[in-house]
Order: structure tokens, then C-alpha cells, then sequence
């Protein structure tokens, strides 16, 4: 997918120490990854997402993305006793927030 910015971002970025190019790199794999993810957790877990937001709105949004925080607070302030890491609460951050735009564009 060709966005009309990048090219001119990336001209404008090549003055300074870390090129815009290379963090839109890193943007589009982690988009990618977070893609995968989603499509993967939607086949074994089905959509739950947009069931429970239906029946509840936005609030259901809210506390996934909330009890999300939370666990990030945690992880950021102790070590984790389960297999889960700060980069992981943050993509399900995005997934969430991601699903939430979805929703609120039906």
C-alpha cells in the first residue's frame, strides 16, 4: 500500500540521526505482526470482541483496554510471574484499540 506522505517524510527525515524510513519500517511490521495476531486469535477464540460490543457498547472496550493498562502498570513496576511481557500488553493495546475504531465505524 502506497501512502502519499511517506515519500515525503522520508525525504525530509534523511538529516536526522534515526531516519523516519526506518521507523516506518519497524510501524509496518509491528501493524503486520498485530494483523496476524488478530486474524489468528479471531480463528481459535471466534469474535467475542464484537459480540460482547454489541450487547455493551464502548464500555466493553473500555475494560478490556483498562484491565490492559492495569497489567501494563504492573509489568512496568514488578517482575511478572506469568508468560506475559510489556510488549505483549502493548499489541493487545493496539488490537483492542484497533477493534474499537472497527466497531465504532459499523
Amino acid at each position: 500500500m502506497k501512502n502519499k506522505y511517506i515519500d515525503i517524510a522520508v525525504e525530509e527525515s534523511q538529516e536526522t540521526p534515526v531516519r523516519l524510513e526506518d521507523n516506518i519500517e519497524k510501524y509496518i511490521k509491528i501493524c503486520e505482526k498485530n494483523l496476524n495476531t488478530y486474524i489468528a486469535k479471531n480463528i481459535d477464540y471466534g469474535d467475542s470482541f464484537t459480540i460482547l460490543y454489541g450487547k455493551f457498547g464502548l464500555k466493553s472496550s473500555i475494560i478490556r483496554l483498562h484491565d490492559k493498562l492495569l497489567r501494563l502498570e504492573q509489568l512496568a513496576e514488578n517482575d511478572a510471574e506469568v508468560d506475559e511481557s510489556i510488549d505483549d500488553t502493548l499489541e493487545d493495546l493496539i488490537n483492542y484499540a484497533i477493534m474499537t475504531l472497527i466497531e465504532r465505524g459499523k
